[in-house]
């Protein structure tokens, strides 16, 4: 399994957010996690990348144990999509060039990504903060999709998006996870995204 908890329980302060929290996601599927604002759906990936500790039970990445003697490796092997991320840039590129620095190179592979979800190719050097939330979103996920890691976490990538443009990202990814063998673990209360994942984890 790419992906696997196993029992997990996760609190916030003294205060339980879920108990006993067991799933998994194998290479090549797309699974989702829903629930109510302030279940712990945003907890669940933290978790995976370590940043928040589980107080029972285990869980896996990439094959191994979420530890802090395992942590880096698992980190370099999976991307991760934030809700909202707002970096100090000038530009398009330049946002894309932290996480990526080969882009230039790869400048065809991304101008495709962006076709594939809806991106205007002439957004490349638009300064950040003229972005809407969905331009913001879509070119976030390119940039995380061209990295091609084994694992990709998204937090609700399609909040604001509109239901074509949903369908366009949902193909993407579902291509992505068929061709690529990326395990990609979302959480979604997009109804719609949802009902195109292989499994749903209900909180």
């Amino acid at each position: 399994m790419s992906i696997a908890l196993d029992s997990v329980a996760i609190s916030f302060g003294s205060e339980p957010l879920f108990t006993g929290l067991s799933f998994s996601v194998k290479a090549g599927e797309m699974v989702g996690i829903c629930g109510a604002s302030g279940s712990g759906k945003t907890s669940i990936l933290r978790a995976l990348l370590g940043f928040v500790s589980p107080s029972e039970g285990r869980i896996e990445m990439c094959g191994r144990e979420v530890t802090p003697a395992n942590i880096d490796y698992i980190r370099r092997h999976t991307a991760y999509l934030p809700q909202d991320l707002h970096l100090p840039v000038a530009s398009v590129r330049d946002m894309i060039a932290m996480t990526c620095p080969s882009i230039d190179e790869r400048r065809e592979e991304m101008d495709s990504l962006w076709e594939r979800v809806g991106l205007e190719l002439s957004l490349w050097d638009t300064h950040p903060a003229q972005l809407s939330g969905g331009q913001r979103q879509r070119i976030l996920l390119a940039t995380a999709l061209l990295r091609k890691k084994a694992v990709l976490l998204a937090d609700e990538p399609t909040s604001a998006l509109d239901p074509a443009t949903t369908q366009k990202v949902i193909a993407t990814l579902r291509q992505t996870a068929a061709e690529n063998g990326t395990a990609i673990l979302v959480a979604s209360h997009d109804q719609h995204f949802l009902a195109a994942c292989n499994n749903v984890v209900k909180l």
